[in-house]
Parts: C-alpha cells; structure tokens; sequence
C-alpha cells in the first residue's frame, strides 16, 4: 500500500469504524417483517429494521386504502423496533373482521403487509 506522502509499505494502514450490528455481526438493512400472528383476534405484532436514525410511519389501511390508524410516526432510533396492532381504529373502536393493509415507509422505501383480523 502507499500512504498519502508517497511511502510505501507490505502492511496497510489500520482503518477503524464505528457501525452499528446485529448479533451476527451483520450490518443492518433496512426491513420490515410479515404480521404475527396472522390472522389475528386481539393483537398483531411487526417488527421495522432500520440501519440509521430517520422518520419512519407505519399505518394500518382498510381494502379500499383507507387509513383505519396511525401506529408510527416521527423519527426513530436505528435498529428493531416492535410494532403492535391492538385491532382498534383510530377513534378506539375495533375494526371489523377482514384484511388490512400495514404500510410503513422510511429511508424512501415502502412496504406493504397483509393481515387478516378475524372475530
């Protein structure tokens, strides 16, 4: 290798980073998993990977795209984040029985879940 004055050398210099893992030692991506369980009767869970800090929303959609509610929104740690579902709208009110739709977007991205809540 060279270093920047010019100087030669069998051995490289040392480069030190400071990133944020997994427990495999992966760097994280950006995810965000399938309901579970689905279907579900009381409650559902997802979990958000995120790689950096950013904005991120996650909101539950009826079959016509209609927002039933609002479970994330504002800027989030990086890492897992638990997402949970209690089946309510946002005025509080049970949803029906049938499929929903989860969308959450962060870093530019978007995803799309099903989940079938059943009563």
């Amino acid at each position: 290798t060279r270093d920047e004055r010019g100087n030669w050398s069998r051995v490289s210099n040392t480069l030190t980073t400071l990133a944020v893992t997994d427990v495999n030692g992966d760097a994280p991506r950006l995810d965000f998993s399938a309901a579970f369980p689905s279907p579900a009767r009381t409650t559902t869970h997802f979990t958000l990977k995120l790689p950096r800090r950013s904005d991120a929303t996650v909101e539950v959609l009826d079959v016509t795209g209609r927002r039933v509610r609002e479970l994330v929104r504002g800027e989030l740690d990086s890492g897992e984040h638990d997402v949970v579902w209690n089946l309510q709208d946002d005025a509080g009110h049970l949803s029906r029985a049938g499929i929903y739709f989860v969308r959450a977007k962060a870093l530019g991205e978007q995803f799309l879940r099903r989940v079938v809540v059943l009563r």
